[in-house]
């Protein structure tokens, strides 16, 4: 194999790794009973339901359910007031939860 094969090889395990190491975002939910079979993993949160889903997803849930909505005062480099959405993560398998998602 010569250099040009070996740096290309590289390269494209090198760029599989990376995509197989992003955790799929979990679906945000508010209702507790779809997930009634799934395992618990802990908390997240965030302003914004894309962060949190992604939050979720890295600490492997599969699906949040949001268990508090607060508002937070803005910060000394903000002067909006924003959300901020905390929410159980839970790990289920296939077909043990619906597959509703808020948006």
């Amino acid at each position: 194999m010569n250099v040009l094969q070996t740096a290309t090889l590289t390269l494209a395990a090198t760029m599989l790794v990376g995509c197989a190491s992003h955790p799929v975002p979990a679906r945000i939910m508010k209702d507790a009973t779809t997930v009634s079979n799934c395992e618990f993993m802990g908390f997240a949160s965030d302003t914004d339901y894309v962060d949190l889903a992604r939050k979720a997803g890295e600490i492997r849930g599969t699906h949040a359910v949001i268990v508090r909505e607060q508002p937070r005062q803005p910060g000394p480099f903000s002067s909006t007031t924003s959300t901020e959405h905390v929410a159980e993560v839970y790990r289920c398998s296939t077909g043990r939860a619906a597959t509703t998602q808020i948006r």
